[in-house]
């Protein structure tokens, strides 16, 4: 049972053997050690996927902390996605797409809002180095939508050729 009052919450780490299993995975994804961190990381490709819950759809993980943290190092920024469900106070699904297929780098002008989700251009991620990649998620809601106010995280999802060693959120 993951426990929500904590400052963290850990979804993805090589240390605890546990969490993979909680993860749809779908394409294929490796086990290796990466000297440059000096410990194992999950390798993924460019059809691979992780998602969490392995149901979105009947399952959600009701996260009250705002932040998302990755630690990745992105391959191929074109390819690399990644998507957080979230509930608002009014209990409707939404999503934040962080996206890199594009050369515009983060504006409110380069968002794409629908009234179910909206599109966020990530052109600043950096290809080939190790990243701490955090993501405000209530930020982005009073951002993205305008009469939506952030309840919780529902799902994460991650897909694209990357190396993963933790996902976690956190309260700030």
């Amino acid at each position: 049972m993951m426990q929500t009052h904590s400052l963290t919450i850990n979804f993805v780490s090589i240390v605890d053997k546990e969490t993979i299993k909680r993860w749809l995975v779908s394409g294929s994804i490796k086990k290796a050690y990466d000297r440059s961190v000096k410990g194992y990381v999950y390798i993924t490709d460019m059809s691979s996927k992780l998602q969490l819950p392995k149901d979105s759809r009947r399952q959600e993980l009701y996260l009250l902390q705002p932040f998302v943290n990755l630690q990745v190092k992105v391959l191929d920024k074109k390819q690399f996605h990644v998507e957080v469900t979230f509930s608002d106070q009014d209990k409707h699904k939404k999503r934040l797409v962080f996206y890199s297929g594009t050369q515009y780098a983060y504006s409110k002008d380069n968002i794409s809002r629908q009234p179910m989700h909206a599109r966020i251009p990530s052109g600043m991620i950096l290809e080939g180095v190790w990243l701490n990649l955090q993501f405000d998620v209530q930020s982005f809601v009073e951002q993205c939508f305008d009469t939506s106010t952030f309840r919780s995280i529902d799902a994460i999802s991650i897909s694209g050729p990357a190396l993963v060693r933790r996902v976690l959120t956190c309260k700030s």
